[in-house]
């Protein structure tokens, strides 16, 4: 009876018009994700006059045209931007992975009072909105003098986030204590045994969460527009912001900044795309 049964389920999940209905709809999810992109992609070749009186679907005259991108370059200050950002992702990248691994290391490797109530918190932390915090969060950093400053993003930045604590716990999890062990027989110190042992084998974990961490800073509007308004101080994505203020109606200008924008991350994931799934795989299930 249940074979019938599930003879007759998998005849209905392979009906050809089930799988065509599949294949529709999974077509349409892709255009509605691309098209917006290859229209951005096609109008940041187009000259002024070339934008004005063509569709936004017609090919470019040239597509070595690239007048728009050296116009959003000195305009957009993607220089400073970049600049701005790169200084935010080295020093916040190695401040949080030290804080989170060493995090890390005591949840897993130590018995202590209160540390079920830590990891209750973390797993709280994790659950709760980051909007319900945003209030809070700007009143201390007003507080310490560091608004509009590049300082309010390097200290928010430089916070392990929970996933990746919980990345590194998973990690950690798999490393046998006997290495722990072994280690502290000889005469090492915890934090030789953290920084001797167990570092050098969390870099696949670490190699990850970096560059997760190093697309979502570079990606991140929320914090460079809130904490850091100044010119001075925009990164790439609150820079762009910027632009579309003053030239809102060179749309082909600013099509060709959305793309100088989005090229580098799109680069990242397609070179570490496989590195990134196998590497958020392996740390999300505790062995």
């Amino acid at each position: 009876m249940r074979k019938h049964r599930s003879m007759e389920s998998g005849l209905v999940v392979n009906h050809p018009l089930l799988r065509l209905l599949n294949y529709a709809l999974l077509l349409g999810f892709v255009i509605l994700v691309i098209a917006p992109i290859l229209i951005v992609f096609l109008v940041s070749f187009k000259s002024n006059q070339e934008y004005m009186y063509s569709q936004v679907w017609d090919l470019p005259q040239s597509f070595l045209n690239f007048d728009n991108f050296k116009v959003y370059w000195k305009r957009g200050k993607m220089l400073l931007g970049f600049q701005n950002v790169g200084i935010l992702i080295v020093v916040s990248l190695i401040t949080s992975i030290f804080m989170g691994t060493m995090v890390a290391y005591v949840v897993t490797r130590f018995k202590f009072r209160g540390r079920k109530l830590i990891l209750g918190l973390y797993v709280f932390a994790a659950v709760l909105p980051t909007t319900t915090t945003a209030i809070a969060t700007f009143t201390v950093i007003k507080s310490l003098a560091l608004y509009n400053t590049l300082y309010a993003g390097l200290l928010l930045y430089s916070a392990a986030g929970v996933l990746d604590i919980y990345m590194f716990m998973q990690f950690m999890y798999k490393i046998p204590t006997e290495l722990d062990q072994s280690a502290r027989v000889e005469g090492a110190s915890y934090f030789r045994v953290y920084w001797s042992v167990i570092l050098p084998l969390m870099r696949p974990a670490i190699a990850t969460i970096s560059i997760l961490k190093v697309v979502g800073i570079y990606n991140d509007f929320f914090i460079p527009t809130v904490y850091m308004p100044s010119s001075k101080l925009s990164t790439i994505t609150s820079g762009l912001m910027l632009f579309t203020q003053d030239r809102m109606s060179q749309w082909n200008v600013l099509s060709a900044g959305i793309i100088a924008v989005l090229l580098p991350t799109l680069i990242i994931y397609l070179a570490a795309q496989r590195f990134i799934i196998s590497g958020v795989t392996d740390g999300a299930v505790k062995s």
